[in-house]
């Protein structure tokens, strides 16, 4: 969907679309990160959506021991994975404050 400029209007748009076509559950598919909000989102479109998340965020096994030093320095890469997740947690804020009814 091109027209859409967020994730609530894309749900809505696809809610459209979906019924047009008669679809009545579907695949949500997109970064684990974003799922709670796409889901969020779908459910207020009303669209009845299966959760089918990827690209899940983790430390590499071999790295989870700490031992080394330099392990507990930050890193620049961690700061993008901070704002992804700070900013998936205010729009799951803000999206839960504007879908509430009087």
């Amino acid at each position: 969907d091109e027209s859409s400029r967020d994730t609530r209007e894309n749900a809505l748009h696809s809610a459209e679309l979906l019924t047009a076509l008669g679809f009545e559950r579907v695949l949500l598919v997109t970064h684990a990160s974003h799922m709670p909000r796409a889901m969020l989102s779908a459910r207020a479109a009303g669209i009845d959506a299966v959760p089918a998340p990827f690209d899940f965020e983790h430390a590499p096994p071999d790295r989870q021991d700490f031992s080394n030093p330099m392990d507990w320095l930050p890193q620049a890469g961690y700061l993008g994975r901070s704002y992804r997740i700070l900013h998936e947690m205010a729009g799951l804020v803000w999206y839960g404050m504007s879908q509430r009814q009087p």
